[in-house]
């Protein structure tokens, strides 16, 4: 099975084998637990590897929180990847900060 790792040593720690390609993951947990934290290191990594991903934020006031998220916890800025991306956050489909 092919896997996708992070390459942020505290996560292949927990994660050693990557999470699967082709699956659907489930991260669950309390309040604070770091969930965002955990999916945005994957995002970021998936990007990198040349994937594309579609965000469907309910929880965050828009996608430019997501978008410092990324970069203050991977480094990533994901203005560099927007043609790869789809935003649905809030009902907002390529938001500004994903236009050129």
């Amino acid at each position: 099975m092919e896997t996708i790792k992070t390459g942020i040593s505290w996560i292949d720690d927990v994660i050693p084998e990557g999470l699967p390609l082709k699956s659907t993951t489930v991260i669950t947990g309390p309040g604070g637990s770091g969930k965002p934290l955990i999916g945005e290191t994957f995002v970021a990594a998936w990007l990198k590897k040349g994937g594309s991903v579609i965000f469907m934020s309910l929880q965050y006031p828009g996608s430019e929180f997501v978008a410092e998220s990324i970069k203050s916890v991977t480094g990533l800025d994901i203005n560099d990847y927007k043609e790869k991306m789809a935003d649905h956050s809030r009902n907002k489909v390529l938001p500004a900060i994903l236009k050129t």
